[in-house]
């Protein structure tokens, strides 16, 4: 009887590997913009009109918008504050001065829901800060001391963010006053 002889069989798959896969050169898809004017888009896709809220307490309606107190945010309006206590208006490369301050600076300015604008600022000496809301030119209401007569904010020209909230509430956040 005869051993049986075992018997491998080899051949190299070198070649076919050896073969590097080819190049794939990819361009990527490229967007070019062409200018929008603004006229043809808002009736291509319409717009959206200004937010209006009224609030009713006790069956008096309270805070609705007038023509007259929308004038500061209608468009193409800008307002801008420089540190000698003025508040401008721009329109069309023309300053108007909406407000002037004295004694006090404007740090930061917000329009609330009904067109009124909030204005956070400190004194000359800078020691003491405060939030005006302005009406226009007219002076409404100004929020500086709580109800014992200590002030609300720290006293210095740090600045200090301001806007509403939907409950149209006034809030304003004081970072350093948090240090205190």
């Amino acid at each position: 009887m005869k051993k049986p002889v075992f018997m491998c069989e080899y051949s190299s798959d070198t070649k076919d590997f050896s073969r590097l896969p080819p190049k794939v050169r990819v361009s990527l898809p490229e967007f070019s913009s062409k200018t929008i004017h603004s006229a043809k888009f808002c009736k291509l896709f319409g717009y959206l009109s200004p937010l209006s809220t009224t609030t009713e307490e006790n069956g008096y309606e309270m805070r609705k918008p007038k023509k007259a107190t929308r004038v500061l945010l209608e468009k193409p309006k800008l307002i801008t504050t420089i540190n000698t206590g003025v508040v401008n208006k721009v329109k069309n490369g023309q300053t108007e001065e909406v407000i002037r301050l004295q004694d006090w600076t404007p740090l930061n300015m917000y329009v609330t829901n009904c067109g009124d604008l909030l204005i956070t600022m400190y004194n000359v000496w800078k020691s003491q800060t405060k939030v005006v809301r302005y009406s226009g030119s007219t002076e409404k209401q100004i929020i500086q001391f709580d109800e014992k007569g200590k002030p609300l904010y720290s006293g210095n020209y740090n600045i200090k963010y301001i806007t509403e909230n939907g409950n149209l509430d006034i809030c304003v956040a004081d970072w350093e006053w948090a240090l205190w």
